[in-house]
C-alpha cells in the first residue's frame, strides 16, 4: 500500500471510529485512555486540562504526553508491523495531533490573555 492510500484510509477509519471513541469512560486529567475500536484502529486521548499549556513549560508536558500516546498508539501489534517498520505510525499520528495541540495552545493563550481558566480543555486525540 502506498503512504497516501494509508494515510487516505486511516483518516476514514478515524471518521467512522469518532462515535466509539466519544463513549470512552472519562480518565483523570494527567492519564491517557487507549481504545480499540471495531476496526482494529487504536486511538488515545491525552488529557490537559491539569496543564497551563499557555506557557512554554506547560506546552512541553503537552508534548512530552502527546509522544507517549503516539507511542501507545503505534506500538506493537502484528497488524501494524508494516505501518510502524516504514515509520508513517508515529508520522501519521503526530501529524493529526500537531494541529489540535496548535488549537489547543491558541484557545489556553487567548483564555489567559482574558484572565480566564480553561476548566472544559478537551483531549487531544491521538489516532492513525
Amino acid at each position: 500500500m502506498k503512504h497516501g492510500q494509508i494515510l487516505a484510509f486511516a483518516a476514514a477509519l478515524a471518521v467512522t471510529t469518532g462515535g466509539i471513541v466519544a463513549l470512552a469512560a472519562p480518565a483523570s486529567a494527567a492519564e491517557q485512555v487507549v481504545v480499540r475500536a471495531e476496526s482494529d484502529v487504536r486511538v488515545a486521548h491525552v488529557r490537559y486540562a491539569d496543564l497551563n499549556i499557555a506557557n512554554a513549560a506547560g506546552q512541553k508536558l503537552l508534548n512530552r504526553r502527546v509522544g507517549q500516546a503516539v507511542h501507545a498508539v503505534c506500538d506493537g501489534t502484528a497488524s501494524y508491523a508494516t505501518f510502524q517498520s516504514e515509520g508513517f505510525c508515529k508520522t501519521a499520528a503526530w501529524g493529526r495531533a500537531k494541529p489540535q495541540i496548535a488549537r489547543a495552545v491558541e484557545r489556553a493563550q487567548l483564555m489567559a490573555s482574558l484572565g480566564l481558566k480553561d476548566v472544559n480543555a478537551p483531549a487531544i486525540a491521538i489516532t492513525l
